[in-house]
């Protein structure tokens, strides 16, 4: 969308967008990491850098790419300029999984070192690369329970499955950022008998016998001194004093130096990515958002690989329409490490960089869906 929108788009792999980045990086840091970016994409590069310096504080970098050196930089970069719209020192309390601490775990569960495992707006089952893997090591735990709104993928492997409450059925408060504090508050009556939202099943499961709006209500006031509970809930949001939490330090020159060795691998590169509408697959079940177009391809009911004209053109793949207007064309198998994922059909993205394929998650489910919802590929299977 960015891209659609930009007043230059310049097509770039992945690895071309890591070089870029450094280049970026030391253009307005004044760092000297030697970077060797295509000749082709140079001077639109440091034209770019060159504005983003010159704007200041009014100036503002983001980047898609799921690389902790390239986000490293973005927060670099941001710095050195004082972005406005960038706050460095605020803690989001956002992302906070652990690749490393998830991979432990999946190990222990493998090897029958889980006894109990309880699961809650997730679903390992589809979303795990290694879903298959999980499903059948999760046969190894004594206990795994699932607190779920449907009978999902991870709901159907699990010994029990609790339906739990929607969210606008819910009481619940947030902390996005360190210094603030949001209450959410059920918007309808539950629609199902028996369900329970998570806090009230960990209340009465550690033997608390306390309503959760109650417990709610008393939890708040150390994050609301001196503010009424009706006040805080007409508000929804209480701000306290800006946190004083620096920056964490971060070796930039290193992420710089690693991101400044990217090189396009051997083969066609594949971005997996969410789409704006369907999102992760969570609600994979409303029609709605399964009939959303997508902005770009202006594609619904359907993942399908993205493709450059000229790579299509080069091995054969074609797009065409039928008599009713429909699109039709090629279909491809996809195979990255031994994976593959069969008869993916190809949409021709024009303004895509050569050399790349995309993909988006989301889609490929089967669990608690209508059989006419179960379109796609599951693209998680391909996710590293």
């Amino acid at each position: 969308m960015a891209g659609a929108a930009a007043d230059k788009r310049v097509p770039m792999s992945v690895a071309q967008q890591k070089l870029a980045l450094v280049h970026i990086y030391n253009v307005v840091t004044g760092s000297n990491v030697a970077v060797a970016l295509d000749k082709k994409l140079e001077a639109d590069v440091n034209k770019a850098a060159q504005q983003l310096k010159a704007s200041g504080s009014k100036g503002l970098l983001v980047s898609g790419i799921e690389d902790k050196n390239a986000q490293l930089l973005v927060l670099a970069i941001n710095s050195a300029l004082n972005s406005e719209a960038f706050v460095g020192a605020g803690i989001r309390q956002v992302r906070k999984g652990s690749n490393e601490q998830m991979t432990q775990f999946l190990a222990d569960l493998k090897a029958g070192a889980v006894h109990t495992v309880i699961m809650s707006g997730v679903n390992p089952a589809y979303s795990l690369p290694n879903s298959k893997e999980f499903v059948d090591s999760l046969k190894k735990a004594s206990l795994s329970v699932s607190i779920t709104l449907k009978e999902d993928e991870t709901a159907l492997a699990s010994t029990i499955a609790i339906g739990t409450k929607h969210y606008l059925e819910s009481w619940n408060d947030l902390v996005l950022t360190k210094g603030t504090y949001s209450l959410t508050q059920p918007t309808i009556n539950p629609l199902f008998k028996g369900t329970k939202q998570l806090q009230e099943i960990l209340l009465d499961w550690t033997g608390n016998q306390v309503a959760y709006y109650d417990y709610l209500k008393a939890n708040s006031s150390s994050y609301t001194t001196g503010l009424s509970w009706n006040k805080v809930v007409h508000d929804g949001f209480v701000e306290a004093a800006p946190a004083t939490v620096g920056m964490a330090s971060a070796d930039f020159g290193s992420a710089a130096s690693a991101l400044s060795q990217s090189s396009a691998k051997a083969g066609l590169e594949l971005n997996l990515y969410t789409k704006t509408g369907l999102g992760d697959g969570q609600q994979a079940n409303n029609p709605w958002l399964q009939e959303f177009p997508d902005p770009i391809t202006r594609v619904s009911w359907d993942n399908y690989v993205t493709i450059s004209k000229a790579d299509a053109e080069a091995i054969d793949l074609v797009n065409y329409n039928v008599a009713d207007g429909g699109l039709n064309g090629s279909y491809v198998n996809l195979t990255v490490d031994g994976v593959k994922l069969e008869n993916v059909p190809v949409i021709i993205q024009p303004g895509q960089a050569v050399g790349t394929l995309g993909l988006a998650f989301g889609y490929g489910k089967t669990a608690a869906l209508k059989p006419e919802m179960q379109v796609g590929v599951n693209a998680y299977t391909l996710y590293k």
